[in-house]
């Protein structure tokens, strides 16, 4: 599990995602989703404000 952590730390890092470079913040948003599309009790919520993506990662549905 370490072994993952520090090397999905490692590909994050080597994404050059600076806040005006839309493109690039997309690419680090869609890595950590895929991450967690197979894990069955995740809850991903991709949003979009002001052009630049974000990410929920929920291990339920709801807002709080």
């Amino acid at each position: 599990m370490i072994e993952h952590i520090v090397q999905l730390t490692k590909e994050l890092v080597a994404i050059p995602s600076v806040s005006n470079d839309i493109q690039q913040l997309h690419a680090v948003i869609d890595h950590i989703a895929s991450e967690f599309k197979n894990h069955p009790s995740a809850r991903i919520k991709k949003i979009i404000h002001n052009e630049k993506p974000s990410l929920v990662v929920a291990n339920f549905d709801g807002k709080r």
